[in-house]
């Protein structure tokens, strides 16, 4: 039991420093070289994805990372703002790496809406797999 206490403690202490990490005080700088597209989602369930994408300096080609945010069950997720201020992301960025951050289906600016699972965990998480998946793809061209 000790060892699930110690890694449940190290995955909080993370998310902990993730959380303070998305405060909107760490603005963007000029070499993030932020654009937001707009990306084909699951061609089984066409919508344009709204993603963020964060372009490290120089001509690349570059390693690609996607991230995918959380929801808190909000009623208006097309309410919420666009996912980018992110420790991660930066992380990511600062080694080198292209770092794209796509919303949601209905979250921000991205189309359509989340298929109505209950609370079907699994169900959810492939739906928005297959999104995930399109946006690969689509980034990898």
């Amino acid at each position: 039991m000790r060892p699930l206490a110690a890694a449940l403690s190290g995955v909080l202490c993370f998310q902990a420093l993730l959380g303070a990490a998305q405060d909107a005080s760490i603005a963007p700088t000029a070499s993030m070289n932020e654009r937001v597209l707009s990306v084909p989602g699951d061609p089984q369930r066409p919508a344009l994805l709204q993603v963020t994408l964060l372009m490290p300096d120089g001509p690349g080609p570059f390693p690609l990372a996607v991230m995918n945010h959380g929801s808190s069950g909000t009623t208006r997720p097309d309410l919420e703002p666009r996912y980018r201020f992110t420790f991660a992301a930066y992380y990511f960025l600062s080694r080198g790496y292209a770092v794209a951050l796509p919303m949601m289906r209905g979250f921000a600016g991205s189309e359509g809406k989340q298929l109505p699972d209950g609370c079907n965990q699994e169900a959810i998480g492939i739906s928005n797999a297959k999104d995930i998946s399109a946006v690969i793809e689509f980034m990898s061209v």
